[in-house]
């Protein structure tokens, strides 16, 4: 019990509703290939916007997938996001940011054990191997069907805090009470128009020890390490079942 003393506490999270608040981010855990991942969040329901894989993070490439996103769930109230120059173009349209991003940082852990590390792990044994080819244009599309089929997974997973309800249907039930109530995407109440940098804030969550990172980083190492782990095995089997000219750096 003295191990958690002074932790802090997590403050309640809390919007209006369905796209009361978007949290966008990106991930950059395989920019070593060349890959950046840009992911968006429904603060309210956890419902995944999108996640999808690109070449680069250029404020326009970002702004294109934001649209897509709009264009299959309406307009959020405000959008967060960092302060990077990828988000400049959506900050023209959505006027808020911020550091306080916890919802989407809270689901990159899950993206990168379900699909981000499977992928550092193929991308590791082909450059030891010396048969990575960055001029693949299969990379990219797989990288995506594993992002595609991540999305259905998590959209679709029951919230033990929720009534194991699932984000999508969180989300809908939410949006169905906005447009009964006459107003679905303009978040009644809140004053949009004035920019609060804790809206929807749920605190700093309790943080792992030193001790803790420590060991967490020791066992993914030992993970990446050992021959038989269960990412590399998983990436062996992927790869077998590549046809040859697929993964041959002269084709």
């Amino acid at each position: 019990m003295l191990r958690w003393h002074g932790a802090i506490k997590c403050r309640v999270y809390h919007v209006q509703g369905s796209n009361a608040l978007w949290h966008m981010d990106g991930n950059e855990k395989l920019k070593p290939w060349g890959f950046y991942i840009h992911g968006c969040v429904d603060g309210h329901s956890r419902l995944l916007i999108y996640l999808q894989c690109h070449d680069n993070k250029c404020a326009l490439t970002v702004e294109k997938i934001f649209m897509r996103g709009v264009s299959q769930y309406g307009w959020p109230s405000r959008v967060r996001g960092d302060y990077g120059t990828e988000n400049n173009a959506i900050e023209v349209r959505m006027v808020l940011n911020s550091v306080h991003n916890v919802r989407i940082e809270r689901t990159w852990r899950d993206v990168r054990t379900g699909v981000i590390e499977f992928w550092r792990t193929i991308f590791l044994h082909l450059e030891e191997i010396g048969m990575l080819d960055m001029d693949n244009a299969a990379h990219r599309p797989r990288i995506q069907c594993w992002l595609d089929r991540f999305i259905q997974f998590w959209n679709h997973h029951s919230i033990r805090t929720a009534k194991n309800k699932s984000p999508l249907v969180i989300y809908e039930l939410s949006k169905e009470r906005a447009i009964n109530l006459g107003f679905w995407n303009n978040d009644p109440g809140d004053g949009v128009e004035e920019i609060d940098p804790f809206y929807g804030f749920d605190g700093q969550e309790q943080q792992p020890t030193p001790e803790e990172l420590l060991q967490e980083d020791e066992q993914q190492q030992n993970e990446r390490d050992r021959d038989d782990g269960p990412a590399l095995v998983e990436a062996r089997k992927v790869l077998s079942n590549l046809p040859v000219h697929m993964c041959n750096p002269t084709h």
